[in-house]
């Protein structure tokens, strides 16, 4: 679960990313989000095992959500996962657009190969 301006932020940055990959000649794709909400426990048991979690995470109040850069799902009817540094640098394109528009702050996390997103609004 997502607060509506993360949900809307989230959606505004996989349609970006839809239309970069189409621009670039590339195969149509969608980001993977791989975190969402978390409960305290899920934050407790995550600590336990990544030295990234904190007790106060962002993700505790539906404002903040993780976006894969290592991996892509192609869209249509066969999907399959895409590995490629074009689509990193893509993601990260539309991702410094956002920032720098003040929408968003982001953190590239280099242990779990994604990116940390929390909406401002």
């Amino acid at each position: 679960y997502l607060t509506p301006a993360a949900a809307e932020l989230l959606k505004e940055i996989g349609e970006d990313f839809q239309a970069r990959t189409e621009e670039a000649g590339l195969a149509k794709c969608r980001v993977v989000v791989t975190s969402v909400l978390r409960t305290k426990e899920d934050v407790r048991r995550l600590a336990a095992v990544n030295g990234n979690a904190s007790k106060n995470s962002a993700h505790c109040y539906g404002t903040t959500f993780d976006i894969s850069y290592y991996r892509f799902k192609t869209c249509g009817r066969a999907s399959w996962n895409v590995y490629d540094d074009r689509l990193m640098e893509l993601l990260a394109d539309v991702l410094a657009e956002k920032r720098e528009a003040g929408l968003c702050y982001v953190r590239f996390e280099k242990q779990q190969h994604c990116f940390h997103i929390t909406s401002r609004k």
